[in-house]
């Protein structure tokens, strides 16, 4: 099941994640039951090295996808001060500019260039 991949992505468990990874390489996107995927598990848990694993496998990642909450993996690492994930996923090709379910739009490249402890939102 895809459900051991976000599993292990959840806990930062790099080596089973890595092997489950390859035996799910077409649900790298699966979804759990509150819409989060290996990456924004990764992000919101700040596990940098299972991110960056997942964002270097040759699977495609939607780093874009909404959880049941309408946020995005760049928005978990935002709003749990995950400065080198947010620097993963910016560099992956994330959109700085994402609004979240309430539409609040955080400064996410403020974040990354002043290295901030706390999260400013701007409207």
């Amino acid at each position: 099941m895809a459900a051991y991949m976000i599993e292990a992505a959840k806990n930062g468990h790099v080596n089973s994640l890595k092997e489950w990874m390859s035996f799910y390489k077409s649900n790298i996107n699966y979804q759990d039951e509150e819409g989060l995927t290996a990456v924004m598990w990764s992000c919101r848990n700040g596990h940098e090295r299972a991110l960056e694993l997942i964002l270097s496998s040759k699977e495609t990642c939607d780093i874009e996808i909404r959880d049941n909450h309408k946020n995005t993996a760049l928005l978990w690492a935002v709003k749990k001060s995950h400065t080198k994930c947010l620097q993963q996923l910016l560099a992956y090709g994330a959109d700085p500019n994402v609004v979240d379910g309430d539409q609040v739009r955080y400064c996410c490249s403020v974040l990354v260039l002043r290295h901030a402890r706390t999260i400013n939102h701007c409207h």
